[in-house]
């Protein structure tokens, strides 16, 4: 599918002095570190092509809570859309060790402070759509701070790599990957283990039957 993204930018790029960069990669990894690298802000946000902000006031709105830099990762509220309907708001699950599980947070409304990537390294290239659910994995086992929010910043629409049904199963096998990756404690492996057994039948029946 072709978004027209590139035409989009070129039109305003000089506007807003836009560095742009368009050639192929492996994946979506690698085409976000090459946004890292890029940065020059001390926050990063990933807002994909078929995703937007909120409004137009939102990054000015967050600004004081974020501007003394004394957390390591901001954790706001997204919207769902799906088409021909309205928004609707999807609230960050706020129970800390959830994230043993599955993913618990999205990088439409993550803002991650560059210090993160600069002490961790930036998205491992060998996950395809679980990158995001790495990185922060990585980063709450080296302690870095983050805070939740009940505000919303972006829309995601819905039906991306990582909520296709073609994909969800891969991304369910991605996700264990990643656990067993990172996860440094015995007693941790062993539950994510006992979870893997009904979770991963339940949820492919639910996907193939009900999606």
């Amino acid at each position: 599918m072709t978004y027209g993204t590139i035409d989009v930018i070129n039109k305003y790029k000089y506007s807003y002095n836009l560095k742009v960069i368009s050639e192929k990669d492996s994946g979506i990894a690698e085409a976000l570190n090459k946004g890292i690298r890029l940065t020059k802000g001390k926050y990063i946000l990933t807002v994909q092509a078929d995703d937007y902000l909120i409004h137009n006031e939102i990054l000015s709105e967050i600004h004081q809570q974020i501007n003394n830099e004394d957390i390591d990762m901001y954790f706001f509220n997204i919207q769902l859309k799906k088409p021909n309907q309205k928004p609707i708001t999807a609230h960050i699950n706020k129970i800390a060790w959830w994230y043993h599980f599955k993913p618990t947070f999205t990088h439409q409304g993550a803002l991650i402070h560059k210090r993160v990537f600069d002490k961790i390294g930036s998205y491992d290239t060998r996950f395809k759509i679980t990158m995001d659910y790495d990185l922060y994995y990585r980063a709450i086992n080296q302690q870095f701070t983050y805070q939740i929010s009940d505000i919303p910043i972006t829309v995601m629409n819905v039906g991306g790599l990582s909520s296709n049904k073609k994909s969800i199963m891969d991304r369910i096998r991605e996700e264990y990957r990643v656990q067993r990756k990172n996860e440094k404690h015995l007693l941790w492996k062993i539950i994510q283990a006992l979870y893997r057994i009904p979770y991963y039948p339940f949820k492919y029946v639910k996907t193939m039957c009900f999606n």
